[in-house]
């Protein structure tokens, strides 16, 4: 597993944290953006809906049939998670010579 915790699909597979990679999370997130300007109004009601659409145990079995654990947050965790996500891959590609020119 590369992701911070154990799959609940595979939870006898221990994560590379656990097998001596500490602090290894790497893990594939979804979510919904808007355009920059959209009224905080309409992104707190759409977080809203999301969140609860994440809390049915219709979704939530599904999601996790699929090998994902759904992850309700605020728009303004995921925002932190796009820019820590950015600058981590950002420094890997510098550090690779991938950036082109």
């Amino acid at each position: 597993m590369t992701t911070a915790k154990r799959s609940s699909a595979l939870p006898n597979v221990a994560t590379l944290a656990e097998q001596g990679l500490p602090g290894f999370d790497i893990s594939l997130r979804y979510g919904l953006s808007a355009p920059a300007g959209t009224p905080d109004a309409i992104v707190a009601r759409l977080n809203k809906a999301l969140n609860a659409a994440l809390a049915d145990e219709a979704v939530i079995k599904r999601i996790r049939h699929e090998g994902a654990e759904p992850t309700p947050i605020s728009p303004q965790q995921y925002a932190g998670d796009i820019d820590r996500e950015e600058t981590r891959w950002a420094a890997v590609v510098k550090d690779l010579g991938l950036g082109g020119k």
